[in-house]
């Protein structure tokens, strides 16, 4: 089973921060959601809300990468990224498991992100 050990994620933007992260380089309107859990590992899942009208040069890169090759460069890393179906929301999903459930479970998570969109 899966043990949750910090708030679960929710992909509207509320929560505080507790990673390392520092919002990516983008205008980013609320604290990113950060959920640590684990599932015969420990996964890492970090929510971040942006206002796409109203980006930086450095936050249109970092998205612009994301979409292009699923990964943006920080810190002299390549992180990967999804984005939901609006571009609204980026996740940064963590799992040093490479086990077939884990891997499973990790494609199921990226497949509901990214259909997931608000309507307003």
């Amino acid at each position: 089973g899966h043990s949750v050990t910090s708030p679960a994620v929710s992909p509207t933007g509320a929560g505080m921060a507790k990673g390392s992260r520092q919002n990516s380089g983008c205008s980013v309107r609320k604290p990113p959601v950060t959920s640590s859990f684990s599932s015969g590992s420990t996964v890492q899942v970090e929510v971040y809300s942006y206002d796409v009208n109203n980006l930086n040069e450095q936050g249109q890169t970092v998205l612009d990468s994301v979409k292009a090759e699923g990964s943006f460069t920080m810190l002299d890393n390549d992180v990967p990224a999804t984005l939901n179906s609006d571009g609204k929301y980026m996740l940064l999903y963590t799992d040093g498991s490479t086990s077939a459930e884990n891997t499973a479970q990790r494609e199921r998570v990226l497949q509901l992100f990214e259909a997931f969109k608000v309507d307003n």
